[in-house]
């Protein structure tokens, strides 16, 4: 009797070697937890090196200018007027942009929307001093709308601001300073925890992340005219983060456009382009009617 007792119950090395693994994954795990909150600032602030891009705007048409931010943060900012503006587009880019690759995508958004273009870069970005966060994105976008809503003849027709990727929650930030006339969301999320969350599982993120860019609280703020554009195919936000920013819109004036075909860095397709235009000229049209 007492051998088979023996021989059913495992030995004390064994149980020794099952202890050391386990504390060896909570080790490794605590570890990776560490890593991800130190270099949170590296994955969501990809900026390219300021050596990347074209920094002379009057290539395109454009001037230049720096607008004092929160803190002593010089914010800087191009701005390409329109010879016969329907409006005037407050533009936030994405994460891995600044000015110096934005030439070609404000002289099409011009163009296309028959619109002056203000684009800036966030602390931390191109030419524009300090390091990149929520705040100084929320304190340079607050700073550039005032400017804008201030400034003639920019401030002359209906100032739209929008939103690229992570420009999205500066713009809606900026929309709900200035009471913008419209707000253009293009493939922005809910909230940046909401992505992460969805990104990485086995991680607990919502715990973990300080930059949470929570856009789907602040977006209920804001009662004007919305439009969003977020593709089914984005492979960078899942749409269903753009859905959840929609539906936490109270505006009675909101629309999602999901096109099948459209990943996170594709360039619109004309008809795209079309649907916006009309957006942008029914703003206009209201604003004259006035």
């Amino acid at each position: 009797m007492n051998s088979k007792r023996a021989t059913s119950t495992p030995k004390r090395p064994a149980i020794k070697m099952i202890q050391s693994g386990l504390r060896v994954i909570a080790t490794s795990y605590a570890s990776l937890l560490l890593l991800l909150v130190l270099i949170e600032p590296w994955i969501l602030f990809p900026a390219p090196e300021l050596e990347r891009g074209d920094w002379t705007p009057e290539s395109f048409g454009a001037t230049e200018c720096f607008v004092p931010s929160e803190g002593g943060t010089q914010v800087h900012v191009w701005m390409l007027a329109h010879e016969n503006p329907r409006a005037t587009i407050l533009f936030a880019h994405g994460n891995a942009q600044h000015l110096g690759t934005m030439g070609g995508a404000m002289k099409e958004m011009s163009n296309n929307w028959k619109a002056n273009v203000i684009a800036f870069d966030y602390r931390g970005y191109g030419k524009t001093g300090g390091s990149p966060s929520q705040k100084g994105i929320h304190d340079d976008a607050v700073a550039v709308a005032r400017w804008v809503e201030q400034k003639s003849p920019w401030n002359d027709v209906p100032i739209i601001c929008v939103g690229r990727s992570l420009g999205g929650y500066a713009a809606i930030v900026a929309a709900n300073e200035i009471e913008a006339d419209g707000l253009l969301l293009d493939r922005t999320f809910s909230s940046a925890v909401d992505v992460a969350a969805s990104k990485y599982p086995v991680f607990p993120v919502r715990l973990l992340m300080r930059n949470r860019f929570p856009s789907k609280d602040l977006i209920a703020a804001y009662q004007g005219p919305i439009l969003q554009i977020h593709g089914v195919s984005d492979e960078v936000i899942p749409v269903r983060s753009g859905e959840q920013l929609h539906l936490a819109a109270t505006s009675k004036q909101k629309e999602l456009l999901t096109p099948d075909i459209l990943g996170h860095n594709q360039p619109f397709p004309k008809s795209i382009w079309t649907k916006s235009g009309r957006w942008i000229e029914e703003i206009s049209s209201r604003g004259e009617s006035e």
